[in-house]
């Protein structure tokens, strides 16, 4: 079962039903599902379902943006030392169109870690088109 679709999705799409005893087998289908997400994450360099990840930057001035992208909410920030840091425009940074910005009148860690949440909650739609182009070498070798 993938991230972002399954094997229902794909029965959908296709107008078929997949079991042990079909070509290709609901396990074809699912290793399909699998190495096609597997090509996704590799070829873009990110995850696109909503996931939490922690991360360490160095900084090297005042903005930092996230590896993964669009950000649905920051757990923590913390400084090389475990520092919490405070999120408000009076405080240590503030979030700004998924940027994270620090404020440049308080001393600015050279060093942060970001626990932080990311992704699309219905990725089937954002990754409509390229499932299109992964499944259609899929379709032409099955007929569908």
């Amino acid at each position: 079962m993938g991230d972002y679709i399954d094997l229902a999705f794909v029965q959908n799409y296709t107008r078929s039903i997949y079991d042990d005893l079909t070509v290709p087998t609901a396990t074809t289908v699912d290793n399909f599902i699998t190495l096609s997400e597997e090509e996704i994450k590799f070829q873009t360099g990110r995850m696109f379902n909503t996931s939490t990840q922690t991360e360490i930057y160095d900084l090297p001035d005042y903005d930092l943006m996230l590896k993964n992208y669009p950000l649905v909410s920051i757990t923590s920030i913390t400084d090389k030392s475990g520092d919490t840091l405070t999120e408000g425009i009076d405080n240590d940074y503030i979030v700004e169109d998924g940027e994270i910005r620090f404020n440049p009148r308080k001393s600015v860690p050279s060093r942060v870690t970001v626990t932080y949440t990311s992704g699309y909650e219905t990725i089937q739609n954002q990754l409509r088109g390229i499932k299109d182009r992964v499944y259609e070498p899929m379709d032409s070798t099955f007929g569908y």
